[in-house]
């Protein structure tokens, strides 16, 4: 995880800083960008939903959400059986993450 806050290869790939990231697509400087929030995905889903139908102009079909499981069934890979709601870093880690990403973490609202 270190390797990964650091920008440093980690699986044969390299995303550079997550602040490296997120500069590089410039979410703030782009025609008609949709922003979400994790945590709007996680603890208000339904709304992000009619955010994303508004967006993209086209109605949502159905209001059912299958169950976590059901969609770590189908997809292991970017939704897992149960959420984790610890801190993957150490102490140490998320301050440096936290003191090399400030500006960003600022400009969304998390600081």
């Amino acid at each position: 995880m270190d390797d990964l806050v650091h920008g440093k290869v980690v699986n044969n790939f390299s995303f550079g800083t997550w602040g490296d990231h997120i500069r590089s697509w410039n979410p703030f400087h782009r025609p008609n960008p949709l922003l979400l929030r994790y945590e709007e995905m996680i603890f208000e889903l339904p709304k992000v939903l009619q955010k994303i139908s508004e967006f993209l102009g086209v109605a949502i079909k159905s209001s059912y959400i299958p169950p976590r499981l059901t969609i770590a069934g189908s997809d292991g890979r970017w939704v897992r059986e149960k959420r984790c709601s610890e801190s993957p870093f150490d102490k140490e880690i998320e301050a440096f993450f936290i003191d090399q990403n400030k500006d960003l973490l600022n400009e969304f609202g998390y600081l």
